[in-house]
Formats: C-alpha cells, structure tokens, sequence
C-alpha cells in the first residue's frame, strides 16, 4: 500500500483555493466576460446547455422569412441559364451576377436547380473577392410541401454595385 504525502506547492501552482474560493474565482470571471454566475450549473454541461438554450431563444425572436420561387422567378432563371450556356467557374459568376440584377435576390436552392450552379457559396465568394458588394441573408424555403429548410440567400447590398 503506497500513501498519499502532501507535497509544498511548487511555483506556478494554481492556489488551492477550496470550494467557496473557487466559486469566487469564477465569480469574477463572469464578471469580466458579462456572463450570469450560479451556484448551480457551473460544470461545462451546463453552461453549454444554457449557451445553446439562449441562442435558440435568439432564434424564436428574429424568425426568419419564408421564401417561395414563383412560377415567374423559374422561368426568369431558366431563361439567365439558357442565355448562358457553359460550366466554367467565370460562366458560373455571370449567371449570379444576371440573376441578382434581374431579381434582386437568389437562394442556394434556386441557383442549384435552376441556374446549375453547385457550389453557389464559392462562386459567390469569388464574386466578392472580385468586388462584388453582395450579401447573405438567411431564409426559409420550402424543399417539398411541408418541408422548410434553412438556405442563404444572396442579395446586393443597399448601395452596392455588382
């Protein structure tokens, strides 16, 4: 059987501060972060389960708007894609670029279906990276009846060039 000794504390050493002084320690580190100290719940579990019940309260306060392609939209789409023939990244662009023009706004699932462009975030980023003022907005859009997903969708910002 070994025993147990109490070595002195070595220089570097966190101070062993107790229960009490460790829940001051923490007190303070929620003060200077801004965050709510409980005597409940301090284990990391809790306070991802709390992280996570305040961002969907977050979430139920700014409900996002549900968007639907017309039948108009489609065929606007479809026509930018048949005047626009071609897989080429630069082919791509153009097809994003008409259709902000022409729409003012276009979701992923739109620009995959109907303008044939399948990795639509990295076109766009190139579109940015060329100087394209353009923003993402988050939506609803209906992928099959009664089925709603969340997508970008992608608009020029106000007072933004393309």
């Amino acid at each position: 059987m070994s025993r147990r000794t109490k070595l002195p504390p070595q220089k570097g050493d966190a101070p062993n501060l107790g229960q009490s002084g460790h829940q001051e320690q923490q007190k303070e580190q929620a003060k200077a972060t801004g965050r709510k100290f409980s005597r409940a719940g301090t284990d990391s579990r809790s306070r991802v389960a709390a992280d996570i019940a305040a961002k969907e309260v977050k979430a139920k306060v700014l409900p996002l708007k549900l968007v639907r392609t017309t039948t108009r939209a489609a065929r606007q789409l479809q026509q930018i894609l048949r005047d626009s023939p071609g897989n080429s990244s630069e082919v791509q662009r153009q097809r994003i670029r008409q259709a902000l023009k022409v729409r003012g706004g276009v979701t992923t699932p739109e620009l995959r279906q109907h303008l044939d462009i399948h990795s639509p975030a990295s076109r766009v980023g190139e579109l940015r990276r060329e100087g394209s003022n353009i923003i993402t907005v988050m939506v609803l859009q209906e992928t099959m009846p009664n089925c709603r997903h969340r997508f970008a969708q992608y608009r020029i910002a106000p007072g933004g060039s393309m």
